[in-house]
């Protein structure tokens, strides 16, 4: 990745090419990646005619089915959509309802500056018949056409930036789904191109589904993913994996803890509104795999509440992967030692040793099932980032590859599907081999995790750096260069032209003209800031 400064502008331009690694173990399948160079602009901005904002445009809408369609074959970390937006509002802050009325006003602006052909492409996007909350804060005296882009642009943006707020039409065609087989991610640069990629494999006319909301949220149970759908997007979310028994909530079965088996029940109905917690009215719970029971709701719900009761009087110290990651992450970057265990180690590996016995003992305590329900997955993540600033490489590696097997069977992945969270667990597996002394397998892992950050863009950067960090740290660099992009293959040796790991004791070429190598990240010193 090249930045240049020019002017008060800044372009970022991202070389075409594939992912090349030269170590011992076998090769994983290569991920391409796109080019695309980005304009500079300020304030709010309109785009220009719809051939010009489609980058890559792979896909079609299908007007019968009200959906988009793969219009090729294509397989995980291919893009099959990259737009820029049609309109792009800065999120001024001000206080109340000011705030709203002046972003109205703002969204209104820029809609009226589109031609007629593009006001009518936004138009046709996705617009319920209610109003939405915090419409009565929207400028008076605003015409049909007006109310309508108001709520468009409500349901149907995404966060462009950090104070931006992007309407790409084609991409807000895509439907929602909770078993996704594609991802929403945002190109690096100025102008914030969404890109549409494909993380399970597709078949040319196959519907193209993104999940709307975070990957964090996906892996919790289908009534908090339907009210976070709801409240934003103003629906009900009726997707396969919503119409099913839920994935994320199996437990063991109380009959049969008493008999000696290992009989599994799955949350099957609820009757009212819930986010994670136990009334039990309403609900039922499927039969038991085992003895084919059907255990009470309401004992369930206890069953359940008393594990989710342990993990929400964790210290808050504990509680959070994401703030056990970044305090790892940013160690590693500065080249400091690892920060000492959290407040609250104690008890949260108590609890994970007591969820591990009741998984693996026949007949005995009824716990969330390992792999099976959300609360599992979330102990075993927090339990590997805690082991790591342990020391223990051994149950960290092995707390990590219990979370990467429950987040896989949740998104269905398979042998060649990609998620952000494989990312994350593969590094911190990665750290647990480095602390092993395992070099080659800490090297192999860290450069799976690049691969699957490398295919979604720019959307997890701290973590980007801490890979780059970690593989410098053992004598690999990073080099980023633009191979040919039509290049073709070599069947007996895969073509990984695109960017490389080389060790650093190894003479380097020089470079060609128009060549780029990205050769590690380094704490800038006072004179070159």
């Amino acid at each position: 990745l090249s930045k240049s400064i020019c002017g008060s502008g800044v372009a970022y331009i991202m070389a075409v090419g594939t992912l090349r690694r030269r170590w011992r173990r076998s090769h994983c399948r290569v991920i391409a990646m796109g080019a695309t160079i980005a304009r500079v602009d300020v304030g709010a901005k309109i785009g220009s005619t719809q051939a010009e904002r489609l980058i890559i445009s792979d896909v079609y809408y299908d007007e019968e089915g009200q959906c988009l369609r793969a219009s090729r074959d294509a397989l995980p970390g291919e893009t099959l959509l990259q737009e820029a937006p049609l309109i792009t509002v800065e999120d001024v802050e001000e206080d109340g309802r000011d705030n709203e009325a002046a972003r109205a006003k703002r969204i209104l602006k820029a809609f009226r500056e589109l031609s007629a052909a593009d006001r009518e492409e936004a138009l046709g996007a996705y617009c319920p018949d209610r109003e939405l909350p915090g419409s009565e804060a929207w400028p008076p005296g605003v015409t049909e056409d007006d109310f309508k882009m108001l709520v468009i642009f409500a349901i149907n943006t995404i966060a462009s930036g950090p104070a931006t707020t992007g309407f790409y039409p084609l991409s807000a065609r895509a439907n929602h789904s909770c078993r996704p087989n594609a991802s929403f991610s945002l190109s690096d640069g100025v102008d914030r191109e969404n890109k549409l990629v494909v993380t399970q494999p597709l078949r040319a006319g196959d519907e193209v589904l993104p999940c709307y909301i975070n990957e964090t949220d996906l892996l919790r149970p289908r009534a908090r993913r339907q009210k976070l759908i709801s409240n934003t997007w103003n629906f009900k979310c009726l997707c396969v994996r919503c119409s099913e028994p839920d994935d994320v909530r199996i437990m063991g079965c109380p009959a049969c803890a008493g008999e000696g088996r290992r009989g599994r029940v799955t949350f099957d109905v609820e009757c009212e509104p819930m986010v994670e917690g136990a009334n039990a009215r309403g609900r039922r719970w499927t039969q038991c795999t085992e003895c084919g029971t059907r255990p009470s709701a309401e004992k369930m719900a206890n069953l359940e509440d008393d594990w989710l009761r342990q993990c929400t009087e964790l210290p808050k110290g504990v509680r959070s992967m994401d703030r056990l990651r970044h305090k790892r992450y940013r160690s590693a970057i500065r080249r400091r030692p690892l920060p000492p265990p959290p407040e609250g180690t104690e008890e949260l590996l108590a609890l994970h040793a007591r969820l591990v016995e009741a998984n693996n003992a026949v007949g005995g305590e009824v716990a969330p099932v390992m792999g099976g329900h959300w609360l599992a997955g979330l102990v075993v993540g927090l339990a590997a980032e805690v082991y790591l600033l342990l020391g223990r490489a051994e149950e960290a590696s092995e707390a990590a590859e219990q979370r990467l097997a429950f987040v896989r069977r949740v998104r269905e992945l398979g042998d060649d599907g990609l998620s952000l969270e494989d990312a994350n667990n593969l590094a911190c597996q990665g750290a647990a081999a480095k602390l092993e002394g395992n070099e080659d397998m800490a090297i192999e892992l860290f450069g799976e995790a690049l691969q699957v950050l490398q295919a979604f863009g720019e959307v997890e950067e701290e973590l980007e750096e801490y890979l780059m960090s970690e593989l410098e740290s053992l004598g690999v660099e990073v080099q980023f260069s633009g191979g040919p992009e039509d290049a073709e293959p070599d069947e007996s040796e895969p073509d990984y032209s695109g960017f490389e790991f080389r060790e650093t004791s190894e003479e380097s070429s020089e470079l060609e003209p128009g060549e780029m190598r990205f050769l590690g990240m380094a704490e800038p010193d006072a004179e070159a800031k």
